[in-house]
């Protein structure tokens, strides 16, 4: 069954969860909301006499991502997900290209595409605006014209990841559990800060960070088991923040949901919704 068919009602909980039945489990009834995305996997080319781009680094000799596409490798394409109301599964039978995804259900056009590198112990996270490996950001416009740090839109201890935030640090105090996601660095120096009710905002960045919470072979069982119902389980494996490592998450509507997986109902998602992880 498509998630386009199933009952819903019109008003939309930040964070709707069935009830449990002593005879059957019923229908939802709230809005079934869905993307699909992918994490592709970026490669480098530093080497100038194969036409790459000799390594970039800071003042201190420590190394940052590119400016040129002739600066990267051949893109590693990832495994093509859904996220449906707070659970991710694997969206059989879709391939990738002409900047969608394809499949005998539909198109999944693409709703926003990101790009986030792990640099080194002092950069850690830069960040940018779509695929940074089809384009040279020297001739691009604003915003995509340069490497971003990660900022924040708070609404109260909520925060809202966006490269355009105007917060540095984050909401309130971080619960332990999310510490596997590497943003110890932005954590809210107030010592009295109440405490975080999670996040939410930019998608495709806060699955990237996932994406860095574990070694890319281990990123399927970490997407499936570690974040469901809008929660942050945990894994037990090691993180995935190596110098030079990069990303490319791309989210597309979900075809198999056309009312509401759609421009306005994603952006409700990241910008006006409950949080998404915590």
């Amino acid at each position: 069954m498509s998630a386009s068919s199933r009952k819903r009602s019109s008003r939309r909980p930040s964070h709707p969860k069935s009830q449990k039945s002593s005879t059957s489990q019923p229908e939802p009834t709230w809005p079934i909301m869905s993307f699909l995305f992918t994490v592709n996997t970026l490669t480098l080319n530093e080497e100038p006499t194969n036409g790459g781009v000799a390594p970039r680094v800071d003042d201190y000799g420590r190394w940052l991502p590119p400016l040129y596409r002739a600066g990267f490798g051949q893109q590693i394409p990832g495994t093509v997900y859904r996220w449906e109301n707070g659970d991710i599964s694997q969206a059989i039978g879709y391939v990738c290209g002409q900047g969608a995804l394809w499949s005998p259900r539909g198109v999944a056009g693409l709703y926003r595409a990101n790009t986030l590198f792990y640099c080194n112990p002092f950069e850690q996270f830069l960040a940018t605006e779509g695929d940074a490996s089809d384009r040279d950001m020297a001739n691009s416009p604003v915003p995509y014209h340069r490497w971003y740090t990660l900022h924040f839109r708070h609404q109260s201890t909520l925060s809202r990841l966006d490269l355009g935030g105007p917060e540095r640090y984050l909401a309130g105090t971080v619960p332990h559990s999310i510490n596997q996601l590497g943003l110890n660095s932005w954590y809210n120096p107030e010592p009295l800060a109440h405490p975080s009710s999670g996040l939410a905002g930019n998608l495709a960045l806060l699955i990237a960070l996932v994406a860095f919470s574990c070694r890319s072979e281990r990123l399927d069982t970490v997407l499936r088991t570690s974040w469901r119902h809008y929660e942050w389980r945990g894994h037990n494996h090691s993180n995935g923040r190596r110098e030079q490592r990069g990303v490319v998450v791309n989210i597309y509507y979900d075809p198999e949901n056309p009312t509401n997986s759609t421009e306005q109902t994603l952006s409700d998602l990241e910008w006006t919704g409950g949080p998404l992880l915590r």
